[in-house]
């Protein structure tokens, strides 16, 4: 109950408004995810399928009869880098670890203090948490939330993300273009 209320706060607080340099953290400690950090782990999670998907085939050109184009330049790289699977679903397999301030407190890994807390527990310990241990691994409000603007970066800057593959990628870099002169244009470029 204590974490759906959580959830409930965190999404009528704003977690939908439009992407914010800013960072609001309540009273039990959730700092939602900021415009950097998801521009940043969007850009990561983006380049990551980018170089898996890199390939020097040719495939059919849509809607032109026996046109060949570069895989690497066509529309169905650019849909499976996006969507195959959905890039921003990747972001649940972070985790937050609470001890870091920047932005790499989004991690991957298992933030240590449950790693100690799983060793002590495998120990044979009597280990006393608010959170049940079937719960350590699920989303947290951050991710959840991380997950949502990532969504929403998406869904306002396709545009951009798109000008970039068919045009761009070879002048900048895509945390340059996208995250530095459109998603954080009008805000302190602390983070990168």
């Amino acid at each position: 109950m204590k974490v759906f209320l959580a959830i409930t706060s965190c999404l009528l607080i704003g977690a939908f408004g439009k992407l914010s340099g800013e960072t609001f953290e309540d009273d039990r400690g959730v700092k939602l995810p900021t415009a950097c950090e998801v521009c940043k782990l969007f850009v990561h999670e983006f380049m990551i399928r980018y170089n898996e998907t890199d390939s020097s085939a040719l495939v059919d050109s849509y809607g032109l009869p026996n046109k060949k184009i570069p895989y690497a330049e066509s529309e169905m790289r650019l849909t499976e880098i996006m969507e195959d699977p959905d890039l921003c679903t990747r972001m649940l397999q972070y985790r937050v670890h609470k001890e870091r301030k920047d932005s790499t407190r989004f991690q991957k890994s298992r933030p240590q203090t449950f790693e100690t807390l799983q060793k002590l527990i495998e120990q044979g310990v009597d280990v006393k948490v608010d959170i049940p241990p079937a719960l350590w691994d699920n989303p947290s409000v951050e991710i959840t939330v991380l997950r949502q603007q990532c969504e929403k970066l998406v869904y306002d800057y396709e545009r951009w993300i798109e000008e970039w593959f068919y045009d761009r990628h070879g002048e900048a870099s895509l945390s340059d273009f996208l995250c530095r002169k459109h998603v954080l244009n009008d805000m302190p470029a602390g983070c990168f």
